[in-house]
């Protein structure tokens, strides 16, 4: 990680903020910028360095790399972070667009996990506190008024959770939160509703698999372990 942060200078990015959440911020705001969204291509190596030389070469890239970057940037600036994949309802008889992904960062002047959604350069928060996913969709369910975008680009917000609620339905989170490409087949948890069924197949063809289902928020949303 401090390759990445002194190769592309994270620290001047955030020069001006003082919390977590105004460096969650600037970086998903620069993130955002690298590259356009294009929902089929995947970059040669999943690396934050990689994917964003590659985007300097023209590429473009998914929500996936999207969360890549911002996790590793966040990672490097000490901010504990992880990649939080959204899924919708019928994950597992949808042909397409059954999922989401987005970072969740742990920021300490809250105390809390605040979802990052690099791709649409969007951060709920509902007053002045940052929510995270599963926040973000309970808000979204009982049409909280004081929700609303935290971003620095004109992204919209009633087509922008328009957008997003199909998504947030099933969430899974990798154990190991560390940057690398093996993480895509590590243990991971997946938080069902209760009473929901637990998906066992993505888009007809792929199996879900090493996944451990939960309705207990205690398994997640606690504090990071140095």
């Amino acid at each position: 990680m401090t390759e990445l942060k002194q190769t592309f200078e994270l620290d001047s990015i955030v020069s001006t903020a003082v919390t977590d959440l105004e460096k969650a911020r600037l970086i998903c705001d620069w993130v955002h910028s690298l590259w356009e969204h294009d929902g089929v291509n995947k970059p040669q190596n999943n690396d934050p360095i990689s994917i964003i030389n590659e985007t300097n070469n023209g590429k473009r890239f998914r929500c996936v790399e999207f969360s890549i970057v911002i996790q590793g940037c966040l990672t490097a600036l000490e901010i504990p972070s992880r990649i939080v994949v959204l899924m919708t309802k019928d994950v597992e008889t949808s042909e397409k667009w059954a999922s989401h992904y987005v970072v969740e960062a742990f920021l300490k002047n809250h105390e809390k996990w605040c979802m990052i959604d690099g791709q649409r350069n969007a951060i709920p928060v509902l007053g002045d506190v940052p929510l995270n996913a599963i926040e973000f969709q309970a808000a979204l369910a009982n049409k909280q008024k004081d929700l609303r975008i935290l971003n620095l680009s004109d992204v919209s917000t009633p087509p922008y959770f328009r957008w997003i609620s199909p998504s947030l339905y099933y969430f899974q989170y990798n154990v190991d939160n560390r940057i690398a490409e093996s993480n895509k087949d590590s243990q991971k948890i997946m938080l069902v509703p209760i009473g929901a069924k637990e998906p066992k197949v993505f888009q007809r063809k792929s199996s879900i698999k090493n996944v451990i289902y939960s309705n207990s928020l205690l398994n997640i949303y606690h504090r990071p372990e140095p």
